[in-house]
């Protein structure tokens, strides 16, 4: 068994004991949680868990389905289907582009503009056909020097079109890399790249009114930025804000 299979199993096995920490939101329809890093969303090669199947015995409803995907180790707010119903509903508000979702993401480098908004169109990364125009809105809050004063850059991303890797392949395009994301060009390490979904608001089928959750940051992302200085606060606001697991 592999390292990272054996560590799946032991989400896993802490989502089954005590699943009620996890949720985020619950109706009959829908379920969303926060998502640990380091298990796959759907069953995968190498892996003998995934959190569809946990999740599946967990609420004893085998029609629970995903609404949207996480890479494996990605953190944060997922949203699930329990029913036919919830699933439609998900899935018509991905199309109109009404569902907001927001990431933390800490980048190794400076981030040199204040925000902004970058939409490149990227063959092979976003789109494995031709390519297709998405776009991804960055915001810094924090930078940080670690002993070597390596500078990184603490930003709230957010999503406004939905292409595969998308946050991940954009940040390698702008030369700042998630931190241990070595697929997309990171020199630094970490148990995980430090990517994490905080926030993300839908309208659930019963109800008109938006739901917007938030998922608290992952104490595997913590341990890292701990061990960093803060050099500079963009926005004190919103890291003074920011949820951490406990």
């Amino acid at each position: 068994m592999s390292e990272r299979d054996q560590r799946s199993r032991e989400i896993a096995a802490e989502i089954e004991a005590a699943l009620d920490s996890f949720i985020l939101y619950l109706d009959d329809d829908l379920l969303c949680v926060n998502k640990p890093s380091g298990i796959p969303m759907t069953p995968s090669w190498g892996y003998d868990v995934s959190l569809t199947e946990v999740l599946r015995s967990a609420t004893d409803n085998s029609n629970l389905s995903p609404a949207h995907l996480l890479d494996r180790e990605t953190s944060g707010a997922v949203v699930f289907g329990l029913t036919k119903r919830g699933l439609a509903r998900m899935a018509y508000q991905f199309r109109q582009r009404m569902i907001e979702k927001n990431y933390l993401a800490l980048v190794g480098g400076r981030w040199a503009k204040v925000a902004g908004v970058v939409a490149p169109m990227i063959k092979g990364q976003i789109d494995k056909e031709e390519g297709k125009i998405s776009a991804t809105g960055f915001s810094p809050i924090a930078q940080y020097l670690d002993e070597r004063e390596n500078a990184f850059t603490l930003l709230s991303v957010r999503l406004l079109t939905g292409r595969t890797h998308q946050i991940r392949a954009h940040l390698s395009h702008l030369r700042l890399p998630i931190v241990a994301d070595w697929q997309y060009g990171s020199p630094f390490t970490h148990s995980r790249f430090l990517l994490h979904c905080y926030r993300l608001s839908f309208h659930p089928p019963a109800s008109e009114e938006k739901i917007t959750v938030t998922a608290p940051v992952a104490n595997d992302f913590c341990t890292y930025t701990d061990g960093l200085l803060v050099d500079h606060e963009y926005d004190p606001e919103a890291l003074h804000s920011l949820v951490y697991c406990s």
